[in-house]
This record gives structure tokens, sequence and C-alpha cells, in this order.
């Protein structure tokens, strides 16, 4: 399976980090904010469809460093606030959405507890149609669409490790933190354990712009 994206860059888009607490029965929550990615316009920040789907398996591999999560779990939430199908639609396409649904279902040694969707636009029943066919009924009773109803969310994710955002006590969500320690943990992530490969991944870090291999 694919371990990484193109170019670490993307996650300067503060479109995904992971959350420092967990919800209530212990799993990791990793926040993914798909409006913050540029798929179309022909800025500095435009990602492409494979640096997104990369660089959700990276975050999802560093989540496996920790032991508890491994064995409790991630849950994802899901911000679409800013989603269009405009910019987004090609993220929807069967290629993308199969590739998705086999890493949640079959592929990735990682236990998905739930996907909590919030912020969806009014047409995303239909856009959910399209994504529905390549979910097992396991994993489909595991969607939940909240739109802005954040009292809902929280009997699923407590407020206490939420941001303000989602009715939480944490402040505005930012990924800085958690990007650095992701890039500091790269190495581990990629098994690169060479004194030499570690020196050299850290200061192409630095650089947020590190071509990594996909194969």
């Amino acid at each position: 399976m694919p371990r990484a994206a193109k170019n670490l860059a993307i996650f300067n888009c503060n479109a995904q980090m992971m959350l420092e607490g967990r919800d209530y029965n212990g799993a990791k929550i990793f926040l993914y904010r798909v409006g913050n990615l540029n798929l179309t316009k022909d800025t500095d920040d435009k990602v492409t469809n494979e640096q997104v789907f990369l660089s959700n398996i990276l975050t999802l591999e560093w989540s496996l460093l920790d032991p508890k999560t491994q064995i409790a779990g991630v849950t994802v939430l899901a911000d679409l606030e800013g989603f269009s199908l405009s910019t987004h639609a090609s993220l929807l396409s069967p290629y993308y959405t199969r590739k998705s649904a086999e890493v949640i279902q079959d592929t990735f040694p990682l236990r998905f507890k739930g996907i909590h969707i919030v912020n969806q636009p009014g047409y995303f029943d239909a856009v959910y149609a399209v994504v529905k066919p390549f979910l097992k009924p396991k994993v489909k009773q595991r969607v939940y669409l909240h739109g802005k109803n954040f009292d809902e969310l929280h009997k699923y994710l407590p407020p206490s490790v939420l941001p303000t955002e989602y009715g939480g006590q944490l402040p505005t969500a930012d990924n800085k933190n958690w990007r650095e320690q992701l890039f500091k943990d790269l190495p581990l992530i990629l098994g690169e354990t060479d004194g030499c490969e570690e020196e050299t991944a850290d200061s192409e870090l630095k650089t947020n712009n590190l071509n990594l291999s996909t194969t």
C-alpha cells in the first residue's frame, strides 16, 4: 500500500490532523476538513487527489505508532464546511472512492470506530448516494450525519476534546503542533532507522518539500 504523500506541504492546508484527545471509547480522533483543500485553483496551495489520499494514509500510519490507538482505533470527524462540487468532486471519483473504502474496510490494519460528518451541504444526501455502494453494511452503520447539530455529535465525541467550532471546549483547531510531531516521527513511520537517512529526512522536512516514495 502507498505509505506517504508526494509532498508534505499538503499538511500546511490545515485540512488533516489528529486531535490530542480521544472519544468516549478511547479511539483517536482524525479531523479531516475537506473544505481546506484546493484541488482546482492554480495557486501555490493546489493539491492533487493522489496527494490527498496518500497524506490521509500517512496520517493514519502515524496514529499506529501509539499502542493504545492500535487497540482502540480511530474515529473520523469529517468537516465539510466549504465543500463544493466544483472544487472537490474529483475526490468522489469511482477510483478514489473505491480506494478509500478499501482502506477503511479491508486493507489498513486499524479499527475505524465511526465516521462523523458535520457541516455538510444540503445536497450531501445525493453525494453520499455515490459513496454508499462502496461501503459494507457494518461501515454504513458507523456513518453519522450531524450537520450543525453538535449536541448530537457530543453524544459520541466529548466536548472536552473538541475545538470550539464543533461546540467544544478547546481553541480553534490548528494542526501546527501535530504536523511538527508527524514530521519528527516520519522516519519511524517509513522504517528509516539508519542515522544518515534520519538526518537527511530531518533536513528535507525543514523545507516542507520532501518528495517521498509512493510504492
